[in-house]
């Protein structure tokens, strides 16, 4: 199935197992597939046919940053919900990541989520 993607929306939240380390806000990333048929999209040029990523971007942002988050798991489910509310999105995989740990890139986890 054909797919848009939004590659790490960066956004600075609390979020953290232990309340020492939802103190303070740190920088997280989120990254989405949205799937869903394109063709008649790329066809007709409608935005109606489509998901308005940039509407999408906004609110993964607005919703995440103004909550407070023990797990990324919980955020990526949320963020998930979200997206699949747009009648157009079938399915959608979202990864949310931090860095937290000295020698680590980046921790974080990858979810799919069906539209039923």
């Amino acid at each position: 199935m054909d797919y848009i993607f939004i590659d790490e929306i960066e956004a600075r939240i609390r979020i953290g197992c232990t309340i020492k380390e939802r103190a303070d806000p740190q920088k997280i990333r989120i990254s989405a597939k949205i799937f869903l048929p394109l063709f008649e999209a790329g066809k007709t040029g409608r935005l109606d046919s489509t998901v308005d990523y940039a509407d999408i971007i906004s609110k993964v942002r607005t919703h995440v940053q103004n909550k407070e988050y023990v797990l990324l798991e919980t955020l990526a489910s949320e963020v998930a919900e979200l997206i699949l509310s747009d009648d157009n999105a079938r399915a959608v995989q979202i990864e949310a990541s931090k860095q937290i740990l000295d020698g680590v890139k980046r921790t974080g986890v990858s979810i799919y989520r069906e539209n039923i």
